[in-house]
């Protein structure tokens, strides 16, 4: 096997995710025991979605000062949280992408925006 090179240089990190397969594999089995909701995305923590979202849109903010803002991909999207709160409010156009089927189909109901498009990996 081919040693692997990370972006971040934390042992934890490397152990986890040296064998990828196994790692996706427990990430999807947890997930889809999570409740498709704001609640559930936040691990309980539902009340920190508005100071989350805010946090992300100062971070964003500072990366694309000269981006082109036609369309973003919004990777673990899950019911498509930080896509309705910030990424519309940014982009002209979002794709979701998740591994949670059931999320993804929260998440048409949950959004309701033709600027969304919902990819399942």
């Amino acid at each position: 096997m081919t040693e692997q090179t990370f972006v971040i240089d934390d042992e934890k990190v490397k152990k986890m995710m040296a064998n990828r397969d196994e790692w996706y594999t427990k990430s999807k089995l947890y997930w889809k025991d999570v409740p498709s909701t704001v609640d559930g995305m936040l691990g309980g923590f539902g009340n920190l979605t508005f100071s989350d979202l805010q946090n992300s849109a100062v971070f964003l903010g500072k990366m694309l000062s000269n981006t082109n803002k036609k369309r973003a991909l919004d990777c673990g999207a899950g019911i498509g949280r930080i896509t309705k709160g910030l990424l519309l409010n940014i982009f002209e156009n979002v794709e979701m992408l998740d591994t949670c089927k059931g999320h993804l189909d929260q998440a048409k109901e949950y959004i309701v925006s033709f600027r969304v498009e919902v990819v399942i990996s």
